[in-house]
């Protein structure tokens, strides 16, 4: 029997999301939601009855009885946290965490709370996207947590963006594409990655280099999104980084009392260090190449990375 794919299939993004009149954007929960029986001023009423003015505060067993969607505006239009049965549930279910991982994009890239017509959006482009070419598949993934980047929840990959694609060819992962949201509805792609760094030959299927191809599909599944590209020399300082402060603290934690995760963990590190010194060069070459070539005005910088906006390149 094949090992499954890794991450989260499309399939688990069933739902389909409305949009709302821009004037609900921030408020959404207070829009009529399709599929819901319950009207929001009858959700009121019904807050109200146990004491509250809203329905951010009750707990799962009433609020649940909503559906998906109502549910889902409720927590992007909450500005605090929500009782702690229904958090739970943003943290555990698959489409539920994934609603609240591009609310915490949003937050972490912006300092804004979400428009709810940026999270539909997003959503529409997490259940579209595609290669568009046979035996190629695509799953979806999203750090763990609230980190803006770091390790897979559904899959062993390190993402550099919060929000993934993970690419298959004939049931093996072969890419990464990872992303975060920000406000504005920009796309901040911050990584196309190939998983082995040899024998690559699906890359021959491609129509175009594997960069430009999927530039071109992002366009495709998330059109009313600006992408924009990171600076390749900023991202592997800030990996470099990443990996250094790693190295030290498993070495200080080594010192004190020894262990073999340790031990392994400083190797994992000191390789991927090695690594990124050697192929630095290459990878600002391959990150630089897109933004000169289709990159529009100063770049805006986003937790420490500077992103450029890639316009549409000439026919």
């Amino acid at each position: 029997m094949p090992d499954p794919v890794p991450g989260l299939p499309q399939s688990a993004l069933a739902a389909e999301l409305a949009f709302v009149p821009v004037s609900f954007n921030r408020t959404s929960d207070r829009h009529p939601t399709p599929g819901d029986r319950i009207s929001p001023d009858r959700w009121l009423r019904i807050a109200q009855k146990y004491g509250d003015k809203s329905l951010h505060r009750l707990p799962l067993r009433i609020v649940g009885r909503t559906s998906f969607e109502r549910l889902c505006r409720v927590k992007a239009s909450s500005v605090y946290m929500m009782a702690p049965d229904v958090e739970r549930l943003f943290e555990s279910s698959p489409p539920h965490r994934l609603i609240a991982k591009i609310i915490n994009s949003i937050w972490r890239c912006s300092y804004r709370y979400p428009s709810w017509n940026d999270i539909v959006h997003t959503w529409n482009g997490l259940r579209s996207f595609s290669m568009g070419l046979r035996d190629f598949t695509v799953t979806v993934d999203h750090t763990t947590s609230c980190t803006p980047h770091g390790w897979a929840t559904y899959s062993d990959t390190y993402l550099d963006g919060c929000l993934a694609f993970l690419i298959h060819y004939k049931g093996q992962h072969v890419l990464t594409v990872s992303f975060s949201i920000a406000s504005g509805r920009r796309l901040l792609l911050r990584q196309v990655q190939a998983c082995s760094p040899s024998g690559n030959r699906w890359l021959y299927k491609l129509p175009s280099g594997h960069l430009d191809f999927i530039i071109q599909r992002m366009r495709q599944a998330f059109p009313k999104l600006t992408l924009h590209i990171v600076s390749g020399e900023d991202l592997v300082n800030r990996s470099l980084a990443n990996y250094l402060t790693s190295l030290e603290r498993e070495s200080q934690a080594r010192k004190r009392h020894y262990r073999e995760e340790s031990f392994a963990a400083m190797l994992r590190a000191s390789e991927k260090i090695k690594t990124l010194n050697r192929d630095k060069d290459r990878v600002v070459r391959f990150y630089g190449t897109a933004a000169k070539s289709a990159s529009s005005g100063r770049p805006v910088k986003i937790q420490g990375l500077r992103h450029y906006r890639l316009e549409h390149s000439p026919p």
